[in-house]
C-alpha cells in the first residue's frame, strides 16, 4: 500500500471492528475504531479522517437514512459493510453519497482493494478540485 492514511471504523460488533482494525492495520493504515455514531462524532470532529468505514449493526432500520446523516456531518468517503444483500438498499446508498458498498461475507483482499479504490479517488478528486 502506497497511501498513508487514517481510517475510522465505526460499528457495534467489537470482534468484527477488531478484525478490521488488525487487517487495515497490517496493511499500513492508521486506524481508530467506536461502536456507535455518538460516541464517533467528537473524534471524527478532531481527528484527521480519510476513509470512513461504517459496519452496519444488523438491526438498523434503515442504512440509507445513516448514510445520508455520515455525508453530511464530514466529508471523507464512506465504506458501508451489510449482511444485508438488498440490491435497492445497495443503489440507494450510493446514490445518497456511499463510496462502496460491501456484503458479507467478503474477502479480506477484496476489502483492502475497496479501501485503496476508495482513497485513491478521493485524492484524485482533492486534487483535481484545487488544481482549478
Amino acid at each position: 500500500m502506497s497511501i498513508q492514511a487514517n481510517v475510522f471504523v465505526m460499528g457495534a460488533e467489537v470482534i468484527m471492528t477488531n478484525l478490521l482494525r488488525i487487517l487495515l492495520e497490517s496493511d499500513g493504515y492508521q486506524v481508530a475504531t467506536v461502536r456507535n455514531r455518538s460516541t464517533a462524532n467528537p473524534i471524527l470532529h478532531t481527528e484527521r479522517v480519510d476513509l470512513i468505514v461504517f459496519d452496519v449493526p444488523p438491526f438498523e432500520p434503515d442504512v440509507v437514512a445513516v448514510v445520508e446523516e455520515l455525508r453530511r456531518m464530514f466529508d471523507a468517503p464512506l465504506i458501508i459493510l451489510s449482511s444485508a444483500a438488498n440490491p435497492t438498499v445497495t443503489t440507494q446508498a450510493l446514490q445518497v453519497g456511499a463510496s462502496a458498498y460491501i456484503v458479507k461475507p467478503f474477502s479480506a483482499q477484496n476489502f483492502l482493494d475497496e479501501v485503496e479504490q476508495c482513497l485513491s479517488q478521493n485524492k484524485r478528486a482533492a486534487y483535481s478540485t484545487h488544481r482549478i
